[in-house]
């Protein structure tokens, strides 16, 4: 049996320090790891590299992050989308078959990786 492929996933967040800390963690448990601090470095990082997921802060310095989601989650069919955010008011209800999650900050990271390894387990190969 062959070890499943690391899941590759971009953090959008435009606090540095702890997008930096989040994605050496994650590194380090296997996961590929990108980095954006805003929406156009966000969308850089989706047309260059294949993802699987993405973290995304709401409120990003150049504009929402739940319209960037829309835009990815109908660009990229098998995207899963967590939202990250210090406001849980502002993160959409999830509907029946919704492709994204949220978290509120301080991110509970054995959460966070759980969530992430049950999707890698139901992605499609």
């Amino acid at each position: 049996m062959t070890a499943p492929e690391p899941i590759s996933l971009v953090i959008v967040d435009s606090d540095v320090r702890t997008m930096r800390r989040l994605a050496q963690l994650l590194r380090d448990d296997g996961f590929v790891v990108y980095t954006a601090q805003d929406v156009r470095d966000a969308r850089a990082v989706a047309d260059e590299k294949p993802l699987d997921a993405a973290l995304i802060d709401v409120r990003l310095p150049d504009g929402d992050g739940r319209v960037l989601a829309d835009d990815w989650l109908a660009r990229f069919p098998a995207l899963h989308v967590i939202f990250v955010t210090i406001y849980p008011e502002l993160i959409p209800l999830a509907s029946a078959g919704a492709r994204h999650t949220s978290m509120t900050k301080p991110v509970d990271y054995a959460r966070l990786v759980s969530n992430l390894r049950s999707f890698a387990e139901r992605r499609p190969r």
